[in-house]
């Protein structure tokens, strides 16, 4: 699959979950997904790890050169198998 399949299929799972929203830049494979969850991003985070999949929070790239906002984290969608990914984190979401 190419990366563009991938967003598609990104896409479709955004529109069955109310706690995301994404920004995809022009250019590149990895994205930004607002997570509006009442848990906050970070303790979402450490649920998915505990399911195995590691969806960094912006707090893990945050320096003194770039402000991020706190309620995101990257997702990359540039894998041939992120669509079986995808659908693992669809089951562990309940979506």
């Amino acid at each position: 699959m190419t990366a563009l399949a991938n967003l598609s299929l990104l896409d479709d799972y955004l529109v069955r979950q109310h706690a995301f929203s994404r920004h995809i830049p022009g250019a590149g494979i990895v994205g930004y997904m607002r997570y509006a969850g009442t848990e906050g991003v970070e303790a979402f985070d450490s649920r998915m790890a505990n399911a195995g999949f590691a969806l960094p929070p912006t707090s893990v790239f945050r320096s003194k050169l770039v402000a991020l906002p706190d309620d995101h984290f990257r997702i990359g969608f540039g894998h041939a198998t992120f669509g079986t990914g995808l659908a693992a984190l669809a089951a562990a979401t309940h979506a």
